[in-house]
């Protein structure tokens, strides 16, 4: 999943949780939509290279955080999102930091279990990044209670090896380091015979090649936006259920 596919199946799932305001969470939803029906048609248009991966995902993501964070952080209910977005887009993120570090300084990256953005997607290893940064992130968003925190870093950790379980087919290694058995619920949705036929895996959007994917290049599949707008239904019938169980209750 993409970053900013991230940054929207993270605030859903506190919507669904009720964590989160109902015009909030439509102001999040919005820019993503946005940020998809621009770069659909920028990529089908233009036919760029792989700048255009390099702008969606190492820039226009921080600014959507770094928006969010300002807009937030003095909000108490909203701070625990802030959190949660810390785990799914910058501590779990790490890991392609170290994928192209790896290409850079070698010129290849080690496959298998090892790969750095392998390991650092599963739940185990989780623990450690959300472990070191809950410090640093009780004290920013100035949230009293340690262990609340570590646990919604761990949380919005835990949602993106989710989601790039789903909508993706990068190898998760969800039993790491005990086992090298690779999960991805993406194959379900696309037979390998023949490639992407299944409707969730079909290439949404196909960007160039690169030394790390040649035969893909950058790939956004079908899966990502499909789940954010499943995920999209059930949150504003969640709203709407609420909305008329307070109009109904004898208290109202």
């Amino acid at each position: 999943m993409t970053p900013l596919g991230h940054l929207a199946f993270t605030t859903q799932t506190f919507s669904l949780a009720g964590l989160i305001k109902l015009k909030d969470f439509t102001k999040i939803l919005i820019a993503y939509l946005l940020s998809m029906i621009v770069i659909y048609f920028w990529a089908s248009w233009f036919k760029p290279t792989l700048w255009i991966m390099y702008f969606y995902d190492d820039i226009t993501w921080v600014i959507f955080l770094f928006i969010v964070i300002y807009r937030y952080r003095s909000e108490p209910g909203a701070r625990l999102l802030i959190a949660a977005l810390v785990g799914s887009q910058v501590l779990s993120g790490f890991s392609h930091a170290f994928d192209r570090l790896s290409l850079i300084l070698f010129g290849t990256v080690s496959t298998g279990m090892w790969e750095p953005h392998n390991f650092w997607h599963s739940p185990l290893f989780a623990i450690m990044p959300c472990l070191v940064f809950t410090p640093i992130v009780t004290r920013f968003l100035k949230i009293p209670n340690r262990g609340l925190v570590f646990l919604t870093l761990y949380l919005g950790y835990s949602l993106h090896v989710l989601a790039d379980t789903i909508t993706y087919d990068f190898p998760i290694y969800w039993a790491w380091p005990f086992s090298d058995f690779k999960w991805s619920i993406y194959q379900a949705f696309a037979p390998p015979i023949p490639a992407g036929s299944g409707l969730f895996g079909h290439p949404f959007i196909n960007v160039g090649t690169s030394a790390y994917n040649a035969q893909w290049g950058w790939v956004m599949y079908a899966a990502e936006p499909a789940i954010i707008a499943i995920l999209m239904v059930y949150c504003y019938l969640i709203y709407l259920i609420r909305y008329l169980l307070g109009k109904t209750s004898p208290s109202s």
